[in-house]
């Protein structure tokens, strides 16, 4: 089996995370930031399965801070940032960004920071087979889709497309898509971090996972 020769990868950092008291990609969970979990579980996998990637992280009033941070971090993977100039767009204006912003023809993994927790096995779950043009491919536990998600070339050119208003599932439900549904054994692809309620439930699992905490 061999995974994709090379692969795009959009971490969605530019909400206001209002609920959290200031946005998502520095917000510390057990003492690591969660873009910095990202990346370890990136490194992690793509290390393992010698895949190249080029990442941009997408981040709204701190993307300053957030280029601070990566220049000065001991990291074992590289990431660019893109600044959203209106973060109160939806979601699918920060993508665009990040497509734009990525070398053209590959796969694109789509990664919202407040999913921080998803397991490396996950990753390389998602990543280890070649991806069709039209595949849209997700984690699932359960009867659930999760994320992060994986996109063939052709539906990352379409999502350029794509209005404010819609989302990855205008893309995902195309009669000219490709489904593919992962299973996984990794509850923490549906653990989405919007509230301080969603913190402490994630500290608790964490917890009872027995996966070790790092800071960053």
């Amino acid at each position: 089996m061999h995974a994709p020769l090379e692969l795009a990868v959009a971490i969605l950092a530019a909400g206001r995370g209002t609920r959290l008291g200031g946005p998502k990609a520095l917000f510390e969970l057990a003492g690591e930031s969660l873009l910095f979990r990202v990346l370890r579980t990136l490194d992690a996998a793509f290390r393992e399965l010698a895949v190249p990637a080029e990442i941009a992280v997408v981040c709204g009033a701190d993307a300053e801070r957030v280029r601070s941070r990566l220049a000065t971090a001991r990291l074992g993977i590289a990431a660019s940032v893109v600044a959203n100039e209106a973060p109160e767009r939806e979601r699918t204006h920060s993508l665009r960004l990040a497509a734009a912003a990525l070398p053209p023809q590959r796969a694109l993994l789509v990664w919202p920071v407040d999913v921080p927790l998803v397991a490396p096995a996950t990753l390389r779950a998602l990543t280890r087979e070649p991806v069709a043009e039209r595949a849209y491919r997700s984690p699932f536990h359960g009867e659930r889709g999760g994320h992060p998600v994986l996109l063939g070339a052709a539906l990352r050119e379409e999502l350029l497309a794509l209005r404010d208003d819609e989302t990855l599932r205008e893309l995902r439900d195309r009669a000219t898509t490709l489904r593919e549904r992962i299973a996984v054994d990794d509850p923490f692809v549906l653990l989405d971090l919007d509230t301080p309620h969603d913190v402490q439930r994630a500290l608790r699992d964490l917890e009872s996972s027995g996966r070790e905490s790092r800071s960053s």
